[in-house]
């Protein structure tokens, strides 16, 4: 991503040695360079080669030190180079660890969809009567590749022969503009979410798409979708995963004191239907289902009902006073329930 030609002056071979054909582009500056603009571009563009290289099928070959964007000065025959312009340099492990912790992602993220590391052979047609090819071609028209020689974009849609497993679709522009692909449609009752970018990353949470029929790339950038259940359904998933592992950390924290059976009956009325359903339906990610549900109604009937069956609340513990003159205040809670709450 730095070299446009081969730099093999140091094997003393006047620079003939070596392939002659590097198939790369240093980005708008030959080697060492501080221009920023250039910098990133290059960054971007390495993220995109190991896009290109972690979501094809077959075995991903990584060279050492690829991980964390390791140099050889544009040598690209360095067998008589035992010295630094052939050694991997582990300090820029430390240097790169976006770099690093990005390739880490990507590997999890093709472990993850096995559509992108398919046992068989694709063959682009439909192998088990599902109604799709398992594998197809898409371009700014769904079904419709570009077949140009210019043409530096296209959409490759993976469609699983099983019922419960997610489609993906990678829209590849390798163009210094902008484009539009157009989206295959799903099967009934499914939709894209967007599940990872160059610009963006490996996303912790998938985003669905507003727009199901197309979806822009800017220049240069690389974007996977996966098709999931209905918005709904996605909401219950992560409201789900959300409250088990809070459960998960609180029960951690009760046992390490010996209150077993808080940990165990922490918060369980959050799987009623009271206070589920609402979660499922409020659920931002970013903050409280209760939150959203109250700025809709004017109160949170999920949070009343919680709050009145949850000891480790200290709002369980208001009442009202016998002195009228004091109104509603606070009873003294007991320990146990203030470390529960504590975790």
């Amino acid at each position: 991503m730095s070299y446009d030609g081969k730099h093999n002056e140091a094997n003393g071979e006047n620079n003939q040695d070596g392939p002659d054909y590097n198939y790369s582009w240093n980005c708008g500056a030959e080697g060492l360079t501080r221009k920023k603009a250039v910098l990133e571009l290059r960054k971007n563009q390495m993220r995109n080669a190991l896009f290109l290289l972690l979501l094809s099928q077959g075995v991903p070959c990584i060279l050492a030190g690829d991980e964390f964007a390791n140099s050889q000065k544009g040598n690209n025959n360095v067998y008589c180079q035992d010295n630094p312009i052939g050694w991997l340099n582990w300090r820029n492990l430390l240097k790169e660890q976006e770099m690093y912790q990005f390739v880490k992602q990507l590997i999890k993220f093709r472990k993850k969809y096995r559509l992108f590391h398919q046992e068989k052979e694709l063959l682009g047609i439909d192998q088990s009567g599902c109604g799709m090819p398992d594998v197809s071609y898409h371009g700014e028209m769904a079904w419709r590749a570009s077949t140009e020689v210019a043409s530096r974009q296209i959409g490759i849609y993976y469609s699983s022969q099983d019922k419960e497993e997610a489609d993906c679709f990678v829209a590849y522009n390798m163009h210094w503009l902008e484009h539009e692909f157009a989206l295959p449609a799903l099967k009934k009752g499914r939709k894209w979410y967007r599940a990872a970018s160059t610009k963006e990353g490996i996303l912790k949470d998938l985003v669905v798409l507003e727009n199901q029929r197309n979806i822009e790339l800017d220049e240069r950038e690389i974007v996977v979708l996966v098709s999931g259940k209905g918005e709904t359904v996605m909401k219950a998933l992560q409201h789900l995963k959300t409250i088990n592992h809070h459960k998960w950390l609180v029960c951690q924290g009760c046992f390490k004191v010996g209150l077993y059976k808080q940990g165990l009956l922490h918060d369980l009325s959050k799987y009623s239907p009271t206070e589920f359903l609402v979660g499922c339906k409020f659920y931002q990610g970013t903050r409280s289902p209760n939150n959203a549900e109250r700025e809709v109604k004017g109160y949170s009937a999920a949070w009343l009902h919680h709050k009145g069956r949850n000891r480790h609340h200290y709002e369980y513990w208001l009442d009202y006073s016998t002195d009228l003159n004091e109104g509603i205040i606070g009873m003294k809670m007991p320990v146990r329930y203030v470390v529960e709450m504590l975790p």
